[in-house]
């Protein structure tokens, strides 16, 4: 799907899959972010080495640690959109103005659209949804650092869940396990 909005042209909705993956936010928090958060006051041209949210399903604080990658997928996007942004600009506005004729940002409902475009332009054979961009997150840092614990209790603080089992589920660690204990004694018995 990357690569599908670059060839479009579509830096961002490129940014905005990309983002959305590696800060594993709700959607709600994703679309809430804004300029100050991303982008250095002294020089917006600069990405931030992480930012303090609190999270608006569970009001809780989570520190965004941002890659050297993803700073580089941001600045890219800052310097390759039309508009430009300051200080309480949404980072993924939409081409409509509010109210006071300010950038807003894009909708839950427009973040759907743009991830069931894609998903359908590239083939993929599953629903793509804005909750798929954290759920992404989860299956990658799970996948590859399988059976490490440690991991695993990472990935349960990053997430905001209170309860470990909250996180083997959303991560499908339960299910797969389930599946994998079942084919073993399946295959005792043939």
């Amino acid at each position: 799907m990357q690569e599908y909005y670059l060839s479009k042209g579509q830096i961002r909705n490129y940014t905005l899959l990309t983002v959305g993956i590696n800060f594993a936010l709700r959607a709600s928090d994703l679309l809430s972010l804004t300029v100050d958060d991303i982008y250095t006051d002294d020089d917006p041209a600069d990405v931030v080495d992480s930012f303090a949210l609190y999270e608006d399903k569970t009001n809780k604080r989570n520190i965004i640690h941002i890659s050297p990658a993803c700073k580089k997928v941001l600045l890219d996007y800052f310097y390759q959109i039309p508009d430009e942004m300051y200080g309480s600009d949404p980072v993924f506005f939409s081409g409509k103005l509010d109210a006071y004729g300010d950038k807003r940002p894009i909708t839950l409902r427009q973040l759907n659209r743009i991830l069931e475009d894609g998903a359908k332009a590239v083939g993929l054979p599953y629903h793509v949804s804005s909750h798929s961009l954290r759920k992404t997150f989860a299956y990658w840092a799970i996948n590859n650092h399988k059976g490490d614990q440690e991991t695993l209790y990472t990935l349960q603080y990053l997430l905001n869940h209170t309860d470990i089992r909250t996180t083997f589920r959303y991560t499908g660690i339960e299910t797969n396990k389930v599946a994998a204990l079942s084919d073993e004694i399946g295959n005792l018995l043939l």
